[in-house]
């Protein structure tokens, strides 16, 4: 199975120094996640619908003011949200070979959920992307089913689990 390489990417040197991972700490947990998920349907279908193995993906951090013009741009609405899903699976245009989609977190967001949540940054920021990584595969818990939804759900709790215990 091939490793997964990621873009990392700061919109401003706030989310910079907010951003709680080392490089290699993301690399560690994509490459666990993609290891996890590689017998879930999910991850076949993905695959299918790319035509090919992916093994690249982008993750961009912003504020909540890039997150609002992004989330106003793609859902139609001016809100913000800790983290956006953009798979390739879903683009209309020509996508890299390889390439998986793009996640964006707005690092404000992630913070207040921590606080609010009364957990560690670096583990709101574990759990944002192995979300976002989800949806990329093509999980879903918004507009569909609720065995779909519960899915999605109970997946992303026992990979979280998994990833604290290793």
């Amino acid at each position: 199975m091939k490793k997964i390489r990621a873009t990392l990417s700061f919109e401003n040197a706030m989310s910079k120094k907010s951003f709680p991972l080392t490089k290699s700490d993301l690399m560690n947990l994509l490459n666990f996640l993609n290891e996890a998920l590689h017998g879930e349907p999910e991850w076949g279908e993905t695959r299918d619908v790319l035509g090919f193995d992916w093994n690249k993906l982008g993750v961009h951090l912003c504020d909540d003011e890039k997150m609002r013009e992004l989330y106003l741009q793609f859902k139609g609405t001016r809100r913000t949200t800790d983290v956006l899903s953009f798979a390739s699976r879903d683009s209309v245009l020509g996508v890299e070979p390889g390439y998986l989609g793009d996640i964006v977190v707005s690092m404000e967001s992630v913070s207040r959920n921590a606080k609010r949540l009364r957990k560690t940054l670096f583990l709101e920021c574990e759990t944002v992307l192995l979300h976002s990584f989800l949806h990329l595969l093509g999980f879903e818990h918004v507009g569909v089913s609720h065995k779909k939804a519960k899915r999605m759900q109970s997946m992303q709790k026992r990979l979280l689990l998994l990833w604290k215990k290793r």
